[in-house]
């Protein structure tokens, strides 16, 4: 490979690196709030790997988080790399040997890291397992430049014309880095996470009052709550989301709570374009058959039955088949169920709910609709529905601070 294609790539996986490790530091200071990245790669939940391992011993070094040295060594290869895609090609191969010796050093650091998550800690971060992977990248693509002095390399991109400039602009802008960092690293560890994150609630909340309210029609949909409840829940969601899983089990766990105060409406719209033309591209293969299949659960009066048992199981790219061994499990007439699948009507309903979300601008899943105001984001719906229940002078809905 050309090595201006190396340092190319190089580049930007550091830059990958640099990325991740910002976010592990906005984590280390609470400050990743609702990010969905995050969520992907560590979990909701508090007790994911990535929090066990940020909260431990490990995580900062002379008082300073590892994601802080992170972002300032991933920030340190990518400004040599990026310099030296204007240099010539010696600049370029001292460059890389430099570069080799930095990330290889780099890894031995990773691989201990990673023995003291395992043996240590018990715990594995996502987000930190990534890191190690950029570095090891990063060592396979310059091995072919690999150098254990760093003497050489460096005296060979002095010597040559346009190394003089490039090393005293890595130098220069270390510097800078350096102080950006200490700085950035400096301003979170002041901020009130606490505070923080009631001031993101309230943009969520301005967010949710200000959208416009829109009139859903729910008259066929499935529901569990009183018709008539001050606060109405439509959820518009896909069987094999793992984040509709989420909302679904924290609404389950929580509804007992409310009492009558709370409606939830469940909506289908399958991320799959075998029935969805709206989406750009299949997400989810094969959620056109679980939607009908909720569609005929529904018909025999155990869509929640139905509901529970496709989001305990999730199965993967599911057919027909696969649709009526769920049924099975959660207790529903199979044959009954068959027959109703291939009836056009039916299939046309799973399109009608398509086309209702369509019209409603939703082009993911979960949407969720809370008297008729979309919630901006979904990590604030606990808040949203708290301060929703104060708007209308209920009690306090239990359940949403546990």
């Amino acid at each position: 490979m050309p090595v201006r294609r190396v340092i190319f790539i190089v580049f930007f996986a550091a830059l990958v690196g640099a990325g991740c490790s910002a976010l592990l530091l906005l984590k280390h200071y609470n400050q990743a709030h609702d990010n969905t990245l995050i969520s992907m790669m560590c979990g909701g939940s508090a007790t994911s790997g990535c929090t066990a391992v940020d909260e431990s011993a490990y995580s900062s070094l002379f008082a300073v988080p590892l994601s802080a040295y992170g972002l300032f060594f991933y920030l340190a290869l990518a400004l040599p790399a990026g310099l030296s895609l204007a240099a010539d090609i010696k600049a370029k191969e001292a460059v890389c040997s430099i570069l080799w010796l930095l990330s290889a050093i780099a890894l031995v650091a990773d691989v201990a890291l990673f023995l003291v998550q395992a043996l240590v800690i018990g715990a594995f971060c996502g987000l930190c397992l990534s890191t190690y992977l950029v570095t090891l990248v990063i060592v396979v693509l310059l091995l072919k430049y690999r150098s254990f002095a760093p003497v050489t390399p460096l005296k060979a991109l002095i010597d040559v014309p346009t190394g003089k400039v490039l090393a005293t602009a890595w130098i220069a802008g270390l510097v800078l880095l350096a102080t950006g960092v200490w700085a950035s690293n400096l301003a979170l560890s002041l901020i009130d996470p606490t505070t923080f994150d009631n001031r993101l609630a309230d943009i969520a909340y301005g967010e949710f009052m200000s959208s416009p309210a829109v009139t859903i029609d729910v008259a066929d949909a499935p529901s569990v709550g009183e018709a008539n409840a001050p606060i109405t829940i439509v959820v518009f969601s896909d069987f094999l989301c793992p984040w509709c899983k989420q909302v679904a089990d924290n609404l389950q766990q929580n509804f007992p709570k409310w009492n009558d105060k709370v409606v939830v409406y469940y909506k289908s719209f399958p991320l799959d374009k075998f029935c969805n033309p709206s989406i750009a591209k299949t997400v989810h293969p094969g959620s056109c058959w679980t939607a009908l299949g909720g569609v005929c659960a529904q018909a025999q009066g155990k869509f929640w039955e139905y509901h529970d048992q496709v989001y305990a199981d999730q199965p993967k790219d599911p057919s027909s088949s696969t649709v009526m061994s769920l049924a099975s499990q959660a207790g529903l007439d199979t044959v009954a169920l068959k027959q109703c699948m291939m009836q056009i009507p039916n299939q046309s309903k799973v399109r009608k709910l398509i086309k209702q979300a369509s019209s409603l601008g939703i082009t993911g899943t979960p949407v969720i609709f809370i008297n008729g105001h979309r919630l901006p984001r979904i990590a604030y719906f606990s808040y949203v529905m708290g301060k929703e229940a104060q708007r209308l002078g209920l009690p306090p809905l239990g359940g949403l601070n546990d």
